[in-house]
């Protein structure tokens, strides 16, 4: 009996494994498993004609040969394709709008997802859609690897890139919020965009707020120094 625990032990330890070689990437950069993703990738030539069709470049790769099932789940209930694998699927609502392959996978294979959301003309509008994208080895669906994919043309949205739940900047309003991975200190300096420094902060502690009411409205640029290095871009209307 002992060694037949031992043993099944071992299997599911393996198990275990093999579900974190599955890797999701962009430009060749780790997508964190859990983390939100923005995307602001789309079809030049779409764009000639006034039409903003979003391509994010999302790959996966497997270090394993195995039956791997690869997921797209529209959370705001868009048409969005998924054209690796043979051919072209989408997300509809005959199928609670989720799109799901199942792929006999070469071990080291890299492959690009082909996404993309036709956002139509939108004649200077903001557009975004989210989506879940997750992929799993059969059976293991327990042990998926997921992050969340933001297509957008909103530059607000760009202030978090490929970040973790733990480590983030993001802006709503005029109210900046922070997160980081521990409790140590890092600095926030706020620029125009012709360089200019406007605003500096220490920030305390793991995670919190800042007003930026005195902040005129406008395009601006943030860098964050200490143990997370960061920058991004945001907008105060």
């Amino acid at each position: 009996m002992k060694k037949l625990f031992t043993s099944l032990v071992a299997v599911f330890c393996a198990m275990a494994g093999m579900a974190q070689t599955l890797t999701f990437s962009h430009d060749g950069v780790a997508i964190e498993n859990g983390s939100t993703f923005y995307s602001h990738d789309v079809d030049d030539f779409f764009e000639t004609m006034d039409i903003t069709k979003f391509v994010p470049k999302i790959y996966l790769s497997s270090d394993v040969a195995a039956k791997v099932c690869v997921s797209v789940v529209s959370l705001d209930k868009v048409k969005i394709q998924m054209c690796a694998f043979g051919g072209c699927i989408w997300t509809g609502n005959e199928n609670n709008f989720k799109a799901q392959r199942d792929v006999d996978w070469t071990a080291g294979e890299n492959v690009d997802l082909q996404l993309d959301w036709n956002a139509g003309m939108l004649q200077g509008a903001i557009a975004t859609a989210r989506a879940e994208i997750s992929a799993w080895y059969e059976g293991q669906e327990a042990n998926k690897v997921s992050f969340t994919l933001v297509m957008t043309n909103d530059p607000a949205l760009s202030v978090q890139q490929t970040k973790g739940k733990s480590e983030s900047i993001s802006v709503q309003g005029n109210v900046l919020s922070y997160a980081f991975a521990d409790h140590t200190a890092h600095t926030l300096s706020v620029y125009t965009t012709n360089g200019a420094k406007v605003m500096s902060f220490a920030l305390a502690g793991q995670e919190g707020t800042l007003a930026l009411d005195e902040l005129s409205a406008g395009l601006y640029v943030y860098q964050v120094e200490g143990k997370a290095k960061m920058n991004g871009k945001f907008i105060i209307k």
